[in-house]
């Protein structure tokens, strides 16, 4: 599989911590925290560097350990990574922002400007 985008795996890092590591209870959409956690373990397990680095215990975050492939770059890697990108902004557009807590606001508003980014430069 292609390597996921570098700036959406960053924006997670800091999306997620809100979702695995809660400073305080507020209301807010449980689906869109379960569709965060699993864009973070998805991206985890797309790439082993990304997910050695990032997580101390991968099981106990729920990560399969990923294949330790050195990647490669090609125009079809470029065309994957917009077909991603699209298909995750598509359903991160799917929620209700008014349903979203003040917290899952931040967090979408960050994930899905870093999704239009990876669209338009690749």
């Amino acid at each position: 599989m292609t390597k996921r985008i570098t700036g959406l795996l960053a924006a997670l890092l800091l999306c997620v911590s809100s979702v695995l590591v809660p400073v305080h209870a507020e209301e807010g959409n449980a689906e869109f925290d379960q569709f965060m956690e699993d864009l973070f373990i998805e991206q985890m397990e797309a790439d082993f560097m990304t997910m050695h680095f990032t997580l101390a215990d991968y099981k106990a975050a729920g990560v399969e350990k990923p294949e330790r492939i050195i990647g490669k770059v090609s125009m079809e890697d470029y065309a994957d990574s917009v077909e991603y990108a699209q298909g995750m902004l598509d359903r991160l557009q799917k929620f209700d922002y008014a349903s979203l807590s003040d917290i899952q606001k931040h967090d979408y508003d960050t994930v899905k400007f870093d999704l239009e980014n990876e669209i338009a430069l690749n």
